[in-house]
């Protein structure tokens, strides 16, 4: 009979990670109950919801690509579903990593991230939270919103949270908002938030990152490893009006490694509102490839747009650079055979600028590099590369060089 009910009165509430069984005789439309997730069937009476949402508010291709059947007469390939490729969308909470610990391969994967929303409470990434293994020409497109609510500090990145293995031939191709409802430090790394393994031959294609006490970079905010023949088109936005440092790199916020032919398009804008009475407190940091060098830059070319502006923040802001420098094991960074192609603006109200067309401020080596541009006296240039250097406070110094700062 077409018009009697083959399921009624059913009420069930699955919560995210919970494995739920079904058991029922033959014909009792056990299969049937399944199926109206990804509208084989829809319902006529009642509904269907999915991360809070009507399955039919959805794009039926976007459903169907979040569910996975198998069924009884079935057929396994070798490996894993991630290590054979397919497309996954996301859609609505982002829970978690879809492994905690990466050891294997996962390869040709397109993940697609619709109107994603995360908590970000630990370590964080799509892919894995650590990985010591292989992700290979794999996508990562969409856009998400981020929340960072811990304590403790923590590393997030689309891909890899932190890496020690190797991330190849990927790329993104994502925008997202972020904000931090603690004090503590919040790193955000497109690909990874720490890399102490090998980026390469990967890169980020026009992203924009919406960023509120954030630190951010288009590749990895920390690395320790290696990051080669990169290519990254970015836009990173950083706002702040609590009592911190934004940090802000085009490719990375701190490197210890190796970055070696890479290139970087980036826009980069940060400000911070911040009232201290010790105007020289904090500091926007800003560097068209990196903040700090601690390790190696090599044979890598930078264009784009640098916008730092304090209100009583100090602004350390480079081309290239924000600082070359050495650390406490005596490490000392170097910039070899690069290429910086820039527009600076940085300004602060109250406090000291300093600002260098390739490195803001220099206590290393830079050899065989160069900045596009010309710097006057009153550190306003013409030509490729412009820099606007200057504070409202006529009894702090500004530092503008060509080349370098300080």
């Amino acid at each position: 009979d077409s018009q009697e009910s083959v399921l009624k009165d059913i009420n069930i509430d699955i919560k995210s990670g919970e494995t739920i069984g079904i058991i029922g005789g033959t014909g009792s439309a056990k299969t049937s109950l399944v199926n109206l997730i990804s509208r084989l069937y829809d319902v006529t009476d009642g509904e269907v919801l999915v991360g809070g949402r009507n399955v039919k508010e959805y794009d039926l291709e976007s459903l169907r690509n979040q569910v996975s059947v198998v069924l009884q007469n079935n057929v396994l390939f070798s490996g894993t579903i991630l290590g054979n490729g397919k497309t996954i969308s996301i859609v609505g909470k982002i829970d978690s990593a879809m492994t905690q610990n990466l050891k294997g391969t996962i390869k040709n994967l397109n993940v697609k991230v619709l109107g994603g929303e995360v908590k970000i409470t630990k370590n964080w990434a799509i892919f894995a939270e650590n990985s010591s293994g292989k992700i290979q020409n794999c996508v990562i497109s969409g856009d998400f919103v981020g929340e960072f609510d811990s304590s403790e500090e923590v590393f997030s990145g689309m891909f890899v949270a932190k890496n020690s293995g190797e991330i190849s031939g990927c790329e993104l191709k994502v925008s997202a908002s972020l904000s931090n409802k603690q004090e503590s430090n919040a790193y955000f790394g497109n690909f990874a938030g720490r890399n102490d393994g090998v980026i390469k031959d990967s890169k980020t294609i026009s992203g924009i990152i919406m960023a509120d006490t954030v630190d951010l970079a288009g590749i990895a905010c920390q690395n320790y490893g290696e990051i080669r023949n990169a290519e990254n088109k970015i836009t990173l936005n950083q706002t702040s009006n609590k009592e911190w440092h934004p940090n802000i790199g085009g490719v990375v916020i701190a490197n210890y490694g190796k970055i070696v032919n890479s290139k970087n398009h980036a826009e980069l804008n940060a400000s911070s509102t911040t009232e201290n009475e010790t105007t020289n407190k904090y500091y926007i940091f800003i560097g068209g490839l990196a903040c700090e060098n601690y390790g190696e830059i090599e044979s890598c070319k930078n264009y784009g747009k640098i916008i730092a502006k304090g209100k009583m923040a100090n602004v350390i802001a480079g081309g290239l650079v924000s600082q070359n420098i050495d650390n406490e094991d005596g490490q000392k960074g170097k910039v070899v055979s690069s290429l910086s192609k820039n527009d600076i603006d940085a300004k602060s109200e109250t406090g000291s600028v300093c600002v260098g067309g390739l490195v803001g401020l220099n206590a290393t080596i830079v050899t065989n590099s160069g900045f596009v541009g010309n710097i006057d006296a009153d550190s306003t240039a013409t030509n490729d590369g412009d820099v606007f250097a200057s504070s409202l406070n006529k009894e702090v110094v500004v530092y503008a060089g060509g080349l370098v700062g300080v």
